[in-house]
């Protein structure tokens, strides 16, 4: 409509307009709207075109620091912690700060919630949790409806092992809870939430309970809750957990709201969590909640354990993992485990070789398992194959690991007779060997042959969509790189 206004008018004398606007839209606007070329109806319009260009981020970033001290002016140095500003910064605001449109948008919505909020809050982590609720929603919602198993600082007792599995675990439910990148979304839990990154393998920085609680970061169970109070987010529910809440928590709720409003005393309940037997298993979600809040407790089976319900005084509460529920007094929940079901495993050797490591015998799932074949003489290793399910490390390597499937296998070494060549001059043989390439995902190498004592010729690179090949290593660790210039023997 203004563009074809301007045309209406433009003939008046000593008149100039100036228009801002992007320029694809307009024409395809134009092309809809006048049932014409939108470029040859604008280039009647536009006389002097200027292209204004994308502001650089270094730009955009300074508007961002400039508007922020405008807000923040007057804030305590003593609750500013240089480093884990930088860490916020870089691994999460900057990832969604891209123009002058999300400075505004991010400064706006920070600007209320600092005023209201700035006194009981860390001003980093607000600002961190204001970006995700304007820019990732889905990572915003999650992290409020998870926050009571978040908060704390450290998670003890637990493996390098697991914590690559619970890191494994939490990168597959944030595939499906922010599937543009569930790496980012672990990165910025971690940063944010110091017991969450020790529980995933995470940068653990040294931080006491007490200092958390300083700092009022969001990770301070006493403070998490205050960075969501002016959250009016839709909550989706299954049906069956409206049915189960519909005349208890809403209800509950909505008391305690009343009571708030009406100045009474809210409670401050405890619940504390244990482990039956912390060499079955081991629990996190201790905490003091106020009435009516809602704690997530978590248990962990060890290895060859299972979780096997949630008791208070020898009464199963749930056999829910992790288990969300409403505080409404003092509770202790005891976790208890058993031990995890076993399957057989069964090893066969074809001739030409034996297994040196690994016993028939029943195992539990997800059980790791070495395993190492030895050719005989004249022989050379051929790969491991399995009957009925189960991974191996690396098939193609005569010392491995086997995981366990929840089903009973058997699992052969494999074996091949080595060729010889005739060699020159004496009328005698030349022992060959061949050299096989494990590509670890990536495009086929096609096996070589060489003689012995002689050098094996490096193979062209294979690929791999989204990786960049680094070299050939002789152990499955790929710590030990091969020297392409040693003999074969």
């Amino acid at each position: 409509m203004i563009f074809q206004l301007v045309n209406s008018v433009a003939g008046f004398p000593n008149m100039i307009y100036l228009l801002s606007f992007d320029r694809t839209v307009v024409v395809r606007a134009l092309s809809e709207e006048q049932k014409c070329d939108g470029e040859e109806y604008l280039e009647k319009i536009i006389q002097v075109p200027f292209d204004v260009p994308e502001a650089k981020k270094e730009q955009v970033h300074k508007v961002l620091f400039r508007e922020l001290d405008k807000i923040i002016i007057g804030m305590s140095e003593d609750l500013f912690d240089k480093d884990h500003w930088g860490t916020i910064f870089r691994d999460c605001i900057s990832k969604f700060i891209h123009s002058i449109r999300d400075v505004n948008r991010v400064v706006n919505a920070y600007k209320l919630k600092y005023k209201l909020m700035h006194s009981e809050t860390n001003w980093v982590d607000l600002l961190c949790i204001t970006t995700l609720q304007i820019a990732a929603p889905e990572i915003y919602s999650w992290i409020m409806n998870n926050i009571s198993a978040l908060v704390g600082t450290y998670y003890e007792g637990i493996s390098r092992v697991q914590q690559n599995e619970n890191k494994k675990n939490y990168l597959a439910i944030f595939e499906s809870v922010y599937p543009k990148n569930p790496e980012l979304m672990l990165t910025i839990v971690q940063d944010l939430f110091p017991k969450f990154s020790w529980k995933t393998g995470g940068y653990e920085r040294t931080m006491e309970e007490k200092e958390v609680r300083r700092l009022q970061r969001v990770s301070s169970p006493e403070h998490s809750n205050l960075y969501f109070h002016l959250s009016l987010e839709d909550v989706k529910v299954s049906r069956n957990d409206v049915m189960k809440t519909i005349y208890d928590y809403e209800q509950q709720r909505l008391h305690l709201y009343l009571k708030v409003l009406k100045g009474d005393d809210v409670k401050l309940f405890n619940v504390n969590v244990t482990s039956e037997d912390n060499s079955k298993g081991i629990v996190m979600g201790s905490s003091s909640m106020y009435e009516g809040n809602f704690a997530q407790v978590e248990a962990i089976a060890l290895e060859g354990y299972e979780f096997d319900g949630w008791y208070a005084q020898n009464v199963q509460i749930s056999q829910e993992n992790p288990y969300r529920f409403c505080v409404t007094q003092d509770i202790e929940l005891t976790a208890k485990f058993k031990e995890a079901e076993t399957y057989p495993l069964e090893f066969e050797c074809e001739d030409g070789g034996q297994i040196i490591v690994g016993n028939n015998g029943n195992y539990y799932e997800g059980k790791k398992i070495d395993i190492e074949a030895k050719a005989n003489s004249g022989y050379s290793f051929a790969g491991w194959t399995t009957s009925n399910g189960g991974t191996f490390a690396n098939t193609n390597s005569s010392s491995t690991t086997f995981t366990m499937p929840a089903n009973n296998t058997t699992i052969t070494a494999k074996f091949t007779k080595k060729t010889s060549s005739p060699a020159g001059g004496g009328g005698g043989g030349v022992s060959t060997y061949t050299v096989k390439f494990e590509t670890n995902g990536g495009s086929a190498v096609k096996a070589i042959t060489v003689n012995k004592n002689a050098v094996a010729t490096e193979p062209t690179a294979p690929t791999k969509e989204g990786f960049k090949f680094d070299g050939w290593y002789t152990d499955k660790e790929l710590t030990t790189a091969y020297d392409f210039t040693a003999k074969v023997t």
